[in-house]
């Protein structure tokens, strides 16, 4: 499976309103591609008032150029990624909260272990916090030294977040050994709209 992560900026308004009620007027085009909306993504904290995060799956890769051009949207930035170890099904997601993502510039040779150790701390990091991972991403195979991993995390709301900062040992000495192997590490916090 392939997703798909979309900046999207409505260059001519200052909110999101617009962009999020677009895409959500061309989901059953989307869909009739065989392109799935996974979730649409408003900006708590990194991201402008008038953007979002768009992030659809197909087994193809895709584009959503043509309907951002049309609601006269601009397309600021888009990443493919495959799936790691999580989602293991895909499926839209449903459940309100905070959703952060966490941008990872990683050596591409770490990216396996990245994802071991964060397999592991997710076990007592989930079971300690009303947190769940969502999703842990990292570019197609490349020959590039560096890549891109990306984490979306559901908070339960900002207190969650908050307190998991101070997570389990098992967890934390997992996650200081990813921190390691990150060249460096861009966190995103946004509310899914439903």
């Amino acid at each position: 499976m392939i997703y798909q992560v979309s900046l999207i900026k409505d260059h001519s308004r200052p909110s999101s309103k617009h962009g999020i009620t677009a895409i959500r007027a061309h989901q059953a085009e989307l869909e009739a591609q065989g392109i799935t909306l996974y979730g649409i993504f408003s900006g708590l904290f990194g991201l402008a008032t008038n953007e979002i995060y768009v992030v659809t799956y197909s087994l193809q890769p895709h584009s959503l150029q043509k309907i951002v051009t049309a609601a006269n949207l601009g397309l600021e930035a888009s990443h493919l990624f495959v799936p790691t170890a999580r989602p293991t099904e895909h499926a839209p997601l449903t459940t309100p909260g905070i959703y952060v993502f966490r941008w990872f510039k990683v050596n591409n040779a770490d990216v396996q272990e990245i994802v071991e150790l964060s397999t592991t701390a997710w076990q007592s990091f989930e079971a300690g916090f009303q947190t769940q991972v969502q999703g842990l991403f990292a570019e197609p195979e490349s020959t590039a030294i560096f890549g891109q991993m990306l984490l979306i995390t559901r908070y339960a709301d900002l207190s969650v977040w908050e307190a998991s900062r101070h997570p389990a040992a098992e967890a934390r000495d997992n996650f200081q050994r990813r921190h390691a192997l990150t060249v460096e590490a861009k966190p995103i916090a946004t509310q899914l709209t439903l």
